[in-house]
């Protein structure tokens, strides 16, 4: 984007034409974007304040979280598909994968117990020690605990995804 000032001097039709580069890192073709200008036929001077605005731009976001560690390329640059943009420092990526997999192995310690549990409960019943509401409740956390695996394997996942993306990522696609 530029700021600047026009002026259009009058006298014999006089044409000025403003022409902006829009080759930006959004993939534009180097056309001239422009304005055209043109006296009146008086001998007056007229100014005119104006920005002038890329036709195509593009916003770049990661989809990953991790400080950026280099840049490479800046505003103006043609790219291409493939081409690395950015380099983000990915050890937040990776330490929240290993928590993931930390969290995973506490969810099927908790599952264990609750195996344990329910079969005890399901014998004591058997053998009339303890009420049905009470092997109701050990099959309840059984089932909740398998939950929370289910649940700790699917975060553990993303978050793996998610630092696998954060050392391969590069630039693909332009979406508009």
């Amino acid at each position: 984007m530029g700021n600047g000032r026009f002026q259009s001097k009058g006298g014999g039709g006089t044409q000025r034409r403003l022409g902006a580069d829009t080759g930006t890192a959004g993939g534009g073709t180097g056309r001239a974007a422009g304005v055209t200008i043109q006296g009146s036929g008086t001998s007056e001077t007229s100014g005119f304040d104006g920005v002038v605005e890329a036709v195509r731009q593009t916003v770049i976001a990661a989809q990953v979280p991790g400080a950026v560690v280099a840049l490479t390329v800046k505003a103006g640059d043609s790219v291409k598909a493939g081409q690395v943009l950015a380099r983000l420092d990915a050890r937040a990526a990776q330490q929240n994968a290993a928590a993931g997999d930390a969290q995973v192995r506490a969810a099927r310690a908790d599952q264990e117990l609750a195996t344990r549990e329910v079969e005890r409960q399901r014998q004591l019943f058997a053998k009339q020690y303890i009420s049905q509401a009470a092997l109701e409740r050990a099959e309840a956390q059984f089932k909740a605990t398998e939950a929370q695996v289910a649940a700790q394997l699917a975060q553990a996942g993303a978050a793996r995804s998610r630092f696998r993306q954060s050392r391969t990522a590069h630039f693909t696609q332009w979406r508009t």
